[in-house]
């Protein structure tokens, strides 16, 4: 997708070589845009699952008995 925008960005700005960018304001801009978001969106609702799975994994023995427990802050009253 970066290639794509990169190419895009280089057309319309040669003058700029590899630096070239693409306005906000522009189609081509605000489709970058919102895509970033969305992997950006992607990206971190995977992290998420990541660390739950990990967490339940880790939190759980074969008894179903927990093995780590949230560690209580000295700092909450």
């Amino acid at each position: 997708m970066c290639s794509t925008y990169s190419k895009i960005a280089k057309e319309l700005h040669p003058e700029a070589g590899d630096l070239g960018w693409l306005d906000l304001d522009t189609d081509p801009g605000g489709e970058y845009w919102i895509a970033m978001n969305l992997m950006g969106d992607y990206a971190k609702a995977n992290h998420d699952c990541i660390h739950d799975a990990v967490t339940k994994v880790l939190s759980e023995t074969p008894g179903g008995s927990r093995v780590l427990a949230r560690p209580k802050s000295p700092f909450l009253i």
